[in-house]
Order: structure tokens, then C-alpha cells, then sequence
């Protein structure tokens, strides 16, 4: 019978090895080697995928312009653009809503109240200052109304000639801009005389169209303008509602001296269209007044029209005025 020994030898072979047996040494070597084999490989592998991506990426992402036209290097077929986008600008595309709530909306402060230098422009432009809550029933009141001239004093008969002029005690003058150089010594306070004045202004400027301008200049012994302008107004429904309420404020009081009244009126500009002068008295200096005013008015030819209230005493100046102004003497009587 055959037998084996531990060492793998067929004794009743003649000592051979047997053939089913591997020897021991030489099956652990080859294993080691193909694990070592596979370990290079797999490690060659890996360096050979990494080093190719890197490759890729830095042709597509580094490598410069890969759109056509660019003129600064080749196109890369199926190119694809990287773009980074912040944080702050991703939250923006995902809620719209939260980016608007961003966006600075700038605050209007309230408007400041005019200054004097813009009161006075506007009203050169016939704005002027109307106090709120006053009817204008009670404006009428306070000038006297219009409607004593139609129940019977038969003073400033008829209207205004329409547009492009006006009337004042029934003398009619053309032009867009009129200036009154009005009587307020004390004298006026006599017999109703400034109700009279009051009410036949407010008619005349009432009588204007929106596109005329007035300036009223009150004398005595010095001169104001009505309501302080030293400007045109403009004969608007605001101008003429302001030209009521400031006449209706003005007291008579003083002497009589139209001087410094046509140095104002004949000094505005543009110049006036024609002037309305009016007084119930007599001047100091008759001949003086006409020869300063017709200096005044020597190269500006101005119309004045003079007319002479209830008495008749400074008739000869006032016709030597209007004679050289181009202009008209009218006497008013009282009725």
C-alpha cells in the first residue's frame, strides 16, 4: 500500500512529488506578486484619470476664451462655462422679493414755507396773499360795494372796455398793464370819498382779464404801493380778491404830494400802458409838480390820465399833466 509522508513524497513512486499537492512556498509567492501587480495598476490608474481631469479642467476653465470670436484662442468643442455667483447674489435670484425689500427709496421732505424773495415773485405774478375764510361778501363789505355805484352815485359809469384794457371813472385807456396813482390824504375821509375810490378800483380791476397786469401806488405826503408790492399783479381772481382786501385796509391820512407816487409808478418795469392819477385836493407847488412829472415821463411817453374828484381846485395842473402825457382830464363830481 502507498503511503505519504508530511513533506508531500509518493515513497511507492520512487520519491516524486506528488502531483496534487502544490508545494507551500510557491503558492503564497504568486500571491503576493499579483496583489503587488494590482496595487500598481490600480495606482497607475488612478494617476492616469487624475492627471487627465486636471488636464480637462484647466482646458476648459483656465485655458482661456472657448467661444468662437473671441480672437484670443481656439474653440474647445462642448466647451462649458463655470460661473461663480455669491451668496448674496444667489439669495437675490431665489427671493426677488427680499432683494426689492433693499432697495433704498429716497425720502421728500415736506416743503419748506417760501421766503421773502419767492413771496415776491409770487406775486409778480398775481398771487397774492388771500386770508382763509374771508367771504366774499364780507370783501365787498369792507370796499364799500360795488353795488352803491349802480344804485345811484352815478360815479365810474360803465364797464371795462374788455380785454386789453380798462376804465376808471369811465375813462377807458388800452394796454395790458395799468398803473393808479390814487389820492389818500385825509381829506378822503370826507363825505364818503373813499368808499367811493374803493369801490370804483375794485370794479376797474375787476373789469381786467387774466392776462392784464396793475400796480396801485397810494400818496399823501410820501407814497406806498398797495399791500407793500413794488411789483406787477397779475389781475387774476387771486390778484383781484388780494387788490380788494388791501384796499379795504388802507386809512387816508396826511397831506397831498404826487410826487413820490410817479417816481414809484413811473419806475416799474416793464413801463405801464398808461397811468390813472387821481386827487380830490390842491399841491403846494402846482407848477413844480407838472414840471417834475412831465421830466419823468419825457422819454417814456406814458399816457396820464388825471382826473380830479368831487372838487375842481387842481384842474389847470392836472389838464397841463394829461396835455403832455398824451393822455386825458376827466372831473369827477360828487352826486
Amino acid at each position: 500500500m502507498a503511503s505519504h509522508d508530511p513533506q508531500g513524497v509518493d515513497h511507492a513512486h520512487g520519491g516524486r512529488p506528488t502531483a496534487d499537492v502544490p508545494p507551500t512556498g510557491f503558492s503564497r509567492g504568486r500571491v503576493a506578486r499579483w496583489v503587488r501587480n494590482a496595487l500598481f495598476l490600480g495606482l497607475l490608474c488612478s494617476a492616469i484619470i487624475h492627471v487627465s481631469g486636471i488636464g480637462l479642467a484647466g482646458g476648459i476653465g483656465i485655458g482661456g476664451p472657448t467661444r468662437p470670436g473671441d480672437g484670443s484662442g481656439p474653440e474647445i468643442p462642448g466647451a462649458v462655462d463655470f460661473a461663480v455667483v455669491p451668496e448674496i447674489e444667489l439669495a437675490t435670484l431665489t427671493d426677488g422679493s427680499e432683494a426689492l425689500d433693499q432697495v433704498a427709496i429716497p425720502s421728500v421732505s415736506p416743503l419748506e414755507p417760501a421766503d421773502e424773495a419767492a413771496d415776491d415773485t409770487l406775486s409778480s405774478l398775481g398771487i397774492g396773499e388771500v386770508e382763509a375764510g374771508v367771504s366774499d361778501a364780507a370783501v365787498e363789505l369792507g370796499i364799500g360795494g360795488g353795488a352803491a355805484l349802480n344804485d345811484g352815485d352815478g360815479i365810474g359809469l360803465g364797464a371795462g372796455i374788455g380785454g386789453g384794457g380798462t376804465s376808471f371813472f369811465g375813462v377807458e385807456a388800452s394796454g395790458s398793464r395799468f398803473a393808479f396813482i390814487l389820492d389818500m390824504s385825509a381829506s378822503m375821509n370826507w363825505d364818503g370819498k373813499i368808499d367811493v375810490l374803493r369801490a370804483e378800483l375794485a370794479r376797474s380791476i375787476d373789469s381786467m382779464t387774466d392776462q392784464t397786469d396793475f400796480v396801485v401806488v397810494l400818496f399823501s405826503d410820501v407814497a406806498s404801493v398797495l399791500g407793500d408790492r413794488r411789483q406787477w399783479v397779475t389781475a387774476n381772481e387771486t390778484g383781484k380778491t388780494w387788490a380788494r382786501r388791501s384796499m379795504a385796509a388802507a386809512r387816508p391820512d396826511g397831506g397831498t404830494n404826487p410826487m413820490p407816487g410817479f417816481v414809484i409808478a413811473l419806475g416799474m418795469r416793464p413801463r405801464p400802458d398808461a397811468v390813472y392819477f387821481m386827487t380830490d385836493g390842491e399841491f403846494s407847488d402846482p407848477d413844480g409838480v407838472a414840471k417834475e412829472i412831465n421830466a419823468l415821463n419825457s422819454h417814456l411817453k406814458v399816457p396820464i390820465h388825471c382826473i380830479c374828484f368831487v372838487t375842481a381846485a387842481s384842474e389847470p395842473v392836472m389838464r397841463r399833466i394829461a396835455s403832455a402825457s398824451g393822455g386825458s382830464y376827466t372831473f369827477v363830481p360828487k352826486r
